[in-house]
């Protein structure tokens, strides 16, 4: 439950251009979350680190296109599952 009233209070932080704070909070709960699953198809920990600081800064770029058709935490997560694959292409 608590998960919801902070997904509902992110939104209405981005809804109501507060995009900064918003964008702190998310860091916060997701930063742990993204880095592992990242982690588990970037292997190694410093491009892992580089990939989740690339997941960050899409998400903070295209925030206000979150359209809410879904939850945040899957949107997020496909843009990290997206960008951790990206990366392995690029370095094949």
């Amino acid at each position: 439950m608590q998960q919801l009233y902070l997904f509902l209070y992110i939104i209405y932080l981005i809804q109501n251009n507060q995009i900064e704070e918003g964008f702190k909070i998310l860091v916060s709960d997701y930063h742990q979350k993204v880095y592992w699953q990242v982690r588990r198809i970037v292997y190694i920990h410093e491009d892992a680190d580089d990939v989740t600081q690339n997941v960050f800064m899409k998400i903070f770029q295209h925030l206000k296109d979150f359209r809410n058709e879904s939850k945040l935490s899957s949107w997020i997560f496909r843009i990290t599952y997206n960008e951790s694959v990206n990366f392995i292409h690029k370095r094949s």
